[in-house]
């Protein structure tokens, strides 16, 4: 594994290209998933209204099916590259046999299975994940230079592995529990805050629900979100300002990102979504940028031995005083604070979880965990249970 002593600690403040580069990231991202997002909702909309259900549905579990298989058949031949790989004649005899199984076992279950005709929530997910991060963050760090570790954590790192799960596993109860204790009942959508009501719906959480809503959901926009992140942007910081710096900067953007675009829309009544991207990514960029100076001065010019949980506790403090503020400024409901705290904290464990592991997928599934765990159905659960 390598260490992060190749490296030396101390760098020079990345320049204002390299943090407008990092804006015009997070705002292309935002809007491709806004763009997906509507897609999906239109195409969901529409088409099993137009066309028969059973068919529709048949087709797109079917279609997911298939993408799940050639992303692990992609995984296995980068994890293991020493096996030889399927011929292209043998790809297409394979892939049409599982389409033609996999369609047969989609038609059955499509008609004895409570499921969605068209899942929508999975397949933006999907894409989310998969091209609005995934693949913007890849060509991002391609056209810089970045290199994103994409190999598993070795044998050395897999404790890290182990703990960043644990973290994010607390982290996503400790806003499922301040979301139950302070709406005990779930009473009403429009009492939760814009930022987390897409995680809440008054409905009765099943087996299905909880895959098709969290874990699949939370597994596709995890590990677009490591890549985005923790691939793109923190390791682009890291080769330019140092790993302590990139560590506090990523934690205050992530943060900050996910929390700036309500208030700046309260506060200056814009209401288009790109403009209110634009205003988040500009104000993360700052904050960012504000925290890994305010670090680097710790360790310069006051000797403080800033270590990498500091450097991203850091990144939290700067994130979470904001909302606080604004909770009585502008009535900001306690479960949106809290969520806002959990999953700055869930990226903080990321991103250090990347820095010690130097895998992308430490972060991955320390992000697939907190987004399955703090959601509706996990809430609505506990719900009932303490009801």
């Amino acid at each position: 594994m390598p260490t992060s002593s190749a490296r030396p600690s101390l760098r020079g403040s990345p320049s204002v290209r390299e943090y407008g580069a990092v804006f015009l990231l997070l705002l292309a991202s935002g809007v491709a998933q806004r763009l997906v997002t509507g897609a999906v909702a239109w195409v969901s909309d529409r088409t099993p209204v137009l066309l028969d259900p059973n068919l529709v549905g048949t087709v797109v579990y079917t279609g997911l099916a298939l993408t799940a298989l050639a992303v692990a058949y992609v995984a296995v031949r980068r994890l293991r590259p020493s096996v030889d790989p399927l011929e292209r004649d043998e790809l297409l005899a394979v892939g049409g046999t599982a389409a033609f199984f996999l369609g047969i076992a989609a038609y059955r279950l499509h008609g004895a299975a409570d499921l969605p005709v068209f899942p929508g929530y999975v397949v933006s997910s999907l894409l989310q994940g998969g091209v609005a991060m995934g693949a913007l963050a890849l060509g991002y760090a391609r056209l810089r230079g970045i290199e994103v570790p994409l190999s598993l954590p070795d044998r050395g790192a897999r404790p890290v592995l182990g703990a960043a799960v644990l973290a994010a596993v607390l982290a996503g109860l400790a806003w499922v529990v301040t979301l139950v204790l302070t709406s005990p009942w779930i009473r009403d959508v429009a009492s939760v805050d814009p930022v987390i009501s897409g995680f809440f719906a008054a409905r009765q959480p099943s087996v299905g629900s909880l895959l098709l809503d969290s874990a699949l959901p939370g597994v596709f926009v995890g590990f677009g979100t490591a890549l985005l992140y923790n691939g793109a942007v923190q390791g682009g910081l890291r080769e330019r300002a140092g790993r302590l710096d990139s560590l506090a900067a990523v934690t205050a953007l992530v943060g900050t990102f996910q929390w700036t675009r309500v208030p700046i829309g309260r506060l200056t009544g814009v209401t288009a979504p790109v403009a209110l991207t634009a205003g988040a990514a500009a104000v993360s960029v700052v904050v960012a940028a504000l925290t890994a100076r305010a670090v680097r001065a710790l360790r310069r010019s006051y000797g403080v031995a800033v270590t990498p949980a500091l450097a991203a506790t850091a990144g939290v403090l700067a994130v979470v005083g904001p909302p606080a503020v604004l909770a009585v400024a502008l009535s900001y409901p306690a479960s949106g604070l809290a969520y806002v705290g959990a999953f700055t904290a869930a990226t903080a464990v990321a991103a250090v979880g990347y820095e010690r592991s130097r895998s992308a997928w430490v972060p991955a599934a320390a992000f697939a965990t907190f987004l399955a765990v703090a959601n509706r159905d996990v809430a609505l659960l506990l719900a009932q249970f303490v009801g």
